[in-house]
């Protein structure tokens, strides 16, 4: 049981690294129960990472990931916020303190709600724009500075305090570097004149770029970051402080930067992994689980070892991930919302990309629906979308469907029932069966029972048919009356066929090869005479589509 803290914004508990990394774990070591919970919380920081710690521990975790150190500033009670009872250290512990307090919280929600009226009848600063904007007090600190210095002690105490308390419980931390957008964003603020200048700093790079000089351009690009003084970005200090502190506590190390940096052109980490300034995109969610996965197996905190039968690379999981055109235009259009508002506009920008923009398509309005209506469930389009395509005969967009609601919820059978269903119409029974049991593991029905039947009949296991029928007619209702008569039916045949003499070679997987592999099979076949090497690797390429 692990705890980790990353939102994975902007997707919505779908293609985020912890999902990847908790189904990357549960399938390199099969034989333990591995969960990853998500504490996450938009706009926090140290101090309030700090506020939790405890509670945490107190659930006892295996270990602790933490991915954190962007909101330092400008997250809730950091130096440069709106969102601070005080700036004061004691204070701050004190109000921490007196939020447990159910009185305190009612008087708390009381003065929110009398501010937020007064706001609205004109009194107030004007309340709209992104979570950024409205949360910022100092939208100028200066690299170096007084209150720059404030952001970066604060952050080395707080962090200090939480690998303390983890270490008295002998709880292992897993505490990651941090990455953010260098190449392909300029500086949100800038402080002309001097070497002072994030702007002046940051055209050097590019010009720096352009001459060909990579390593040149990617020093200055950092600078100019650093000197940024809207400081949505981490410093590199504050790495510097993530990495002196694992080297003094002992705590696992996970070199995030370096892992972006290698999968980055010239080390140059932008908006090929980004979607703006610090948040990864689905490459990027990809490449982060990756950095955190592979320090756990180095660690052997779970075993010596994964299970070489089940593990799996990243590849495999960014090809197969269950995320559609859905899920990216969720996360695009988000994005683009949130670059209509400071501070990667004027402060005064009235209009916003949902002012603006002009859907064509059905999946594209679905998406669209999300910013514009308070009610859109993405888990609810989903399945319309999934149920869309079934009844016009696109399973294989069906199926995407059901197995992207699988990683919404991996605990809810039905997902499960309905995604097998479709990879029956695609003759992709191993992911069927395979599905079917994880349904069963969570709810047993009726319907995958019967269907484990089918399946079992074709595959000529005929005892594990009598077997999955028998469970199936026990779920029965009295008023199926017809479901039992067939399902009886198909019981008796498979008893009798259970009790014929055992015939070699009746079945082969390769009569029902599954659809999204087909054509490289079919390849693989006809160099299986000519060129055994040529069809290994086919037969490859095909596991690393669909492991059956």
């Amino acid at each position: 049981e692990m705890c980790i803290r990353d939102s994975g914004y902007p997707y919505d508990r779908n293609p985020m690294a912890t999902r990847i990394l908790h189904r990357r774990l549960e399938d390199a070591y099969p034989d333990k129960h591995v969960e990853v919970i998500n504490t996450a919380i938009t706009a926090i920081n140290s101090i309030t990472l700090r506020d939790f710690i405890k509670q945490v521990l107190k659930y006892e975790p295996d270990a602790i990931l933490i991915y954190a150190g962007h909101n330092e500033f400008y997250g809730a009670f950091g130096i440069g916020s709106n969102e601070t009872l005080s700036k004061n250290a004691f204070l701050r512990s004190l109000n921490f303190k007196l939020m447990n307090f159910r009185l305190a919280q009612l008087v708390r929600s009381g003065f929110n709600g009398i501010s937020k009226n007064l706001s609205k009848t004109g009194g107030g600063e004007e309340s709209t724009g992104t979570l950024m904007k409205r949360i910022v007090q100092d939208k100028d600190i200066v690299y170096g500075g007084d209150k720059y210095q404030t952001g970066i002690d604060q952050f080395r105490d707080n962090m200090t305090y939480i690998l303390k308390q983890a270490g008295k419980k002998e709880v292992p931390v897993f505490l990651s570097d941090l990455v953010c957008n260098i190449s392909d964003l300029p500086p949100f603020g800038d402080i002309p004149g001097g070497d002072q200048s994030a702007v002046s700093t940051y055209k050097s790079a590019l010009k720096t770029l352009a001459e060909g000089d990579t390593l040149g351009a990617r020093q200055l690009f950092y600078r100019a970051k650093d000197l940024d003084p809207v400081r949505f970005r981490a410093s590199e200090e504050i790495n510097q402080i993530i990495e002196k502190l694992a080297a003094k506590t002992g705590v696992n190390l996970v070199p995030a930067h370096k892992w972006f940096a290698d999968a980055s052109e010239g080390g140059l980490i932008g908006n090929n992994l980004l979607s703006e300034h610090v948040h990864p995109n689905i490459e990027g969610q990809f490449v982060l689980a990756d950095a955190f996965y592979t320090k756990i197996v180095e660690s052997k905190l779970i075993a010596s070892a994964p299970d070489p039968l089940s593990y799996r690379s990243k590849d495999y999981y960014r090809r197969n991930w269950g995320y559609t055109p859905l899920d990216s235009l969720v996360g695009d259009f988000k994005i683009k919302q949130l670059k209509s508002h400071w501070p990667f506009t004027t402060l005064d920008a009235a209009v916003s990309f949902r002012d603006t923009y002009n859907y064509t398509g059905l999946v594209d309005s679905l998406a669209f629906s999300i910013l514009t209506n308070p009610e859109a469930n993405i888990q609810s389009l989903h399945e319309f979308l999934g149920e869309y395509y079934e009844k016009n005969n696109q399973v294989d967009l069906a199926c995407r469907e059901y197995e992207s609601l699988i990683e919404f919820n991996p605990y809810r059978s039905t997902y499960y029932k309905k995604s097998a269903n479709c990879h029956l119409k695609l003759i992709d029974f191993f992911s069927a069966e395979k599905h079917l049991r994880k349904s069963l593991g969570y709810v047993e029905s009726f319907f995958a029972y019967a269907l484990l039947g089918e399946i079992e009949s074709i595959k000529r296991n005929h005892q594990g048919a009598v077997q999955a029928y028998q469970s199936a007619i026990e779920l029965l209702e009295e008023d199926e009356k017809e479901e039992e008569r067939l399902t009886q039916a198909k019981l008796t045949r498979a008893k009798q066929e259970a009790r014929k003499p055992v015939q070699a070679g009746v079945f082969t997987y390769s009569r029902y090869v599954p659809f999204n592999i087909a054509p490289m099979y079919n390849k693989a076949l006809s160099h299986l005479s000519t060129s055994l090497d040529s069809s290994l690797h086919y037969l490859e390429l095909c596991l690393e589509v669909n492991d059956c």
